[in-house]
């Protein structure tokens, strides 16, 4: 049986406490929609907060935690619990989600990336007429991998989960065409759409909360991966 799940729930816009990472500032809306699609699955009551309001909440947050002299040396969860007490000036809740994205090295080994907990084969585009590319290739190096990163604080502003996963890759290989006597060589190129695994992304975003929000049977998660929206294409109207 699963563990009982908050039913408050303030979940902040990505990215309020750290800067979102130039690449992912479009295709991030489908990141914030997984998260809301798998708690509200959860019967999760969702409330959130316009990003510029979140934001300088958490700047003033900084000040005031640099600002006490009782906090020698203060960090994050200084700021974190003083935010907590910010935010509930507009809101009860049982707990606060902040969430964020950053890219890391995906290291690779063969045609298969890992980072945080995660590991994706690498799509490669070979030359017409060559054969597709080994998963034991000499491929070495890393990648790009955008990780999710999730703190959950409870209403006092006390850490409660701290969690982290991979969720894409944001290149591609492309395989040049080799004379016999040289080794192939590859370059790299970014992919359009990151997030177009849906299962994979509702599967790490899961990932992530665990085991604070228990992660839901496979049937479950494979429906709500469907319920993802698409972020607005690049240059749309609002």
């Amino acid at each position: 049986m699963l563990a009982k799940v908050p039913e408050r729930i303030v979940l902040l816009p990505l990215n309020v406490t750290a800067p979102m990472p130039a690449e992912l500032k479009g295709p991030s809306a489908e990141v914030w929609s997984a998260l809301e699609v798998y708690l509200r699955a959860h019967g999760a009551a969702l409330k959130t907060v316009a990003y510029p309001t979140a934001h300088g909440l958490w700047i003033a947050s900084i000040r005031d935690a640099r600002a006490d002299p009782k906090l020698k040396d203060p960090g994050f969860d200084d700021a974190a619990r003083l935010l907590v007490g910010k935010l509930k000036q507009y809101a009860e809740f049982d707990v606060l989600i902040i969430p964020s994205l950053d890219v890391k090295r995906a290291t690779l080994a063969g045609t298969k990336a890992t980072w945080d907990g995660a590991e994706r084969t690498i799509a490669i585009e070979t030359p017409r007429g060559e054969a597709p590319v080994a998963s034991d290739a000499a491929i070495e190096g890393a990648v790009p991998g955008v990780s999710l990163h999730n703190v959950v604080l409870n209403a006092e502003g006390a850490r409660l989960h701290e969690g982290r996963a991979g969720i894409a890759l944001l290149v591609s290989a492309r395989l040049h065409a080799s004379t016999a006597n040289d080794p192939p060589t590859f370059s790299f190129v970014p992919v359009r759409d990151p997030f177009a695994d849906r299962r994979f992304l509702i599967q790490q975003t899961a990932r992530s909360l665990a085991p604070f929000i228990p992660t839901l049977p496979a049937a479950r998660l494979e429906d709500l991966a469907t319920q993802i929206k698409s972020a607005p294409a690049e240059g749309a109207a609002p």
